[in-house]
């Protein structure tokens, strides 16, 4: 039922990425859409459901914690995520160029009441 649910809606969102997978991925719009956005970040959460789909397989994913967002803001919620991506600007020959930070281990510890 949790399948055909997801399937189904991919019918009608276009841009629902993960009901064969089930991939734990957060992503923002990114510069699709976000006036902040410097990358695509939904461009490359589909790279990267292809990449983990050939070399894993079609499996379930409970443990595989993705998060990507496409501006150093943190909708995406990169800095939380086991694996995450967030998009910066560089200077390459003189001209601004998107590339993603990686990022790995992020967890929710500690306490803000101290």
């Amino acid at each position: 039922m949790f399948i055909s649910f997801f399937s189904r809606l991919k019918t009608i969102f276009t841009d629902f990425l993960y009901p064969k997978t089930l991939l734990n991925i957060t992503v923002c719009k990114g510069a699709l859409t976000c006036n902040l956005g410097l990358c695509n970040s939904v461009g490359l959460a589909k790279e990267l459901e292809k990449v983990v789909e050939e070399f894993i397989g079609k499996k379930v994913f409970n443990k595989l914690d993705i998060k990507i967002n496409g501006c150093p803001n943190a909708c995406g919620q990169h800095p939380i995520g086991k694996i995450a991506f967030y998009g910066l600007v560089k200077r390459v020959y003189d001209r601004s160029v998107p590339f993603y930070m990686f990022l790995l281990g992020g967890r929710r510890e500690g306490n803000l009441q101290d």
